[in-house]
Order: structure tokens, then sequence, then C-alpha cells
């Protein structure tokens, strides 16, 4: 696990990819165990793949090399 990396988090809700919601914050983990969590985007009305990309470009800009994500499907349909 990288120790800064930018973190894309997707809440899927429904079948729509319209409705998803994303979260893109830039993580910094520390030796103690702790991290620290600077949002840059919450609630952002847009699928997986794009807040994927974005979060790349909020890397590239950062100078980091690493985008981890995850997908959440609490309230996604299948």
């Amino acid at each position: 696990m990288p120790a800064n990396y930018i973190l894309a988090v997707t809440d899927e809700i429904g079948q729509d990819k319209a409705n998803d919601l994303s979260h893109i914050a830039k993580i910094r983990e520390r030796f103690e165990g702790k991290s620290d969590i600077k949002p840059i985007v919450e609630d952002l009305r847009i699928f997986h793949e794009h807040a994927i990309a974005l979060a790349s470009a909020y890397a590239v800009a950062d100078g980091l090399d690493a985008v981890m994500w995850t997908r959440k499907l609490r309230y996604a349909w299948a």
C-alpha cells in the first residue's frame, strides 16, 4: 500500500449510473497507523469510471503515483 495516494469511492445507487455518488480524497498514511484525509470532492454525481479518471487527474496534478478505488454496492440493484 502506498503512503500517499488519491482515493476514489463510488456509492452505486440503483441500476442507472446517473444516480451514483462519488467521493475523491487525498490520503497520507502515517507511521503511527493514522491517516490524514483531505477531501477533494464529495457527493459528486458521476459514475465509477469517471471518478477514477478524475482521481487520476488529481494524482498527476499532485505528483502522486497511485490511485486507489472502491465501489460501495449497498444500494445497487442486481
